[in-house]
């Protein structure tokens, strides 16, 4: 896990990680803080987001609780 040191590295790296899940976006430029994950932003569906918690989770060391999984929580970055 490498380390991240400001909110901007973070938001690089999970902008990498919605990157590789998205079948819609080809360039982390095209992801915005507000871009909505699911519909006509990153078009990121259930499955793949599914993939990005446990991405998430394996690389910053957290546990992100189901009950955690809301559709807020999932909307944006």
């Amino acid at each position: 896990m490498p380390a991240l040191d400001t909110v901007d590295e973070i938001q690089s790296r999970l902008k990498q990680i919605l990157l590789e899940a998205s079948t819609d976006i080809v360039s982390s430029d095209g992801i915005a803080d507000e871009t909505p994950l699911a519909g006509k932003g990153a078009a990121i569906d259930s499955v793949s987001l599914l993939e990005v918690v446990l991405r998430i989770e394996t690389e910053f060391g957290i546990i992100l609780r189901s009950e955690e999984h809301t559709s807020e929580l999932q909307s944006t970055l």
